[in-house]
């Protein structure tokens, strides 16, 4: 059955492969697009004065197939170069707005892991509350969701409250951190529950 939801994963987000993270990146091919279904992935910024940063940004960025966000545009920042006369810089062409696309959305490198803990620590906090649902699912007829239930309440007891993202107990808990049109993170664990987070995205 698990073998059969890595499968499903990998075709609902355009991957070859379940197994893409480790210890360094560990949330690689674990944070996903709403708008297109692809995956994240972490890049290295080239804005002026902001070389070495880090950010995640939607894969379809590779061979420039970002889908489309209805209703939506974006100008392209573009920053100063070349001479600074003023005629020279009158002559300059603006950039033109567009139409939005996922692509466009860019997330801080740390704002995923630091979601993860939060909605762990939410389930932690919120234990009780979560334990119903966990309940009625482990009562119900899927057996995986039932199976991923049982371990999760072991590791919420055993855990606790974290404060650092550990790679083990996220790879045994987290199915996916969906990015929204407005770059906001949902982190939704394997056994269905859920946490939104409203984060700062740069665009």
């Amino acid at each position: 059955l698990e073998l059969v939801r890595q499968k499903r994963y990998c075709q609902d987000h355009h991957i070859s492969t379940y197994h893409r993270s480790n210890e360094k990146h560990p949330l690689s091919a674990r944070i996903t697009c709403s708008t297109c279904g692809c995956t994240y992935m972490l890049i290295g910024s080239k804005r002026k004065g902001e070389e070495g940063q880090k950010y995640w940004r939607c894969s379809s960025y590779v061979g420039k197939q970002g889908a489309e966000i209805e209703g939506r545009t974006f100008t392209i920042f573009r920053p100063d170069r070349g001479s600074t006369k003023p005629y020279n810089i009158r002559r300059r062409k603006k950039p033109k707005e567009r139409p939005m696309l996922c692509t466009d959305i860019l997330i801080p490198a740390d704002e995923p892991e630091l979601a993860f803990i939060r909605a762990w620590n939410r389930l932690v906090d919120e234990f009780e509350n979560y334990a119903r649902e966990w309940d009625r699912t482990i009562a119900g007829n899927d057996v995986l969701k039932a199976y991923r239930c049982k371990e999760l309440i072991r590791l919420v007891s055993e855990s606790g409250r974290i404060e650092t993202m550990l790679y083990e107990l996220m790879q045994r808990t987290l199915d996916y951190i969906d990015i929204d049109l407005d770059g906001k993170i949902k982190v939704v664990f394997l056994v269905g529950s859920m946490a939104h987070f409203e984060i700062t995205a740069s665009f």
